[in-house]
């Protein structure tokens, strides 16, 4: 389990590191960029969790944090999500 833990922690590591290069061209850097937030905001979630965070959230706190989650599924932003096929 150690490992698993190191090799997550170390793919993160890298995955904060993407937020700051440049090297990608243009019709992709969004794309790397949005998936980058998505991936860190999903570990932020986690971590979350893991604390127990959402046992003491309000419920207006819960639907913010799962809007926040899911913002480019809802209504008109679903059209230009990467998730729309």
């Amino acid at each position: 389990m150690d490992e698993i833990r190191e090799r997550y922690e170390l793919t993160m590591e890298r995955i904060r590191a993407m937020k700051q290069e440049q090297t990608v061209s243009a019709p992709f850097y969004a794309y790397f960029q949005s998936m980058a937030d998505f991936i860190l905001e999903m570990d932020a979630y986690r971590r979350d969790v893991e604390a127990g965070k959402q046992e003491t959230m309000s419920l207006e706190e819960l639907q913010e944090q799962n809007r926040r989650l899911y913002r480019d599924l809802i209504g008109e932003a679903y059209a230009e999500s990467y998730a729309s096929p």
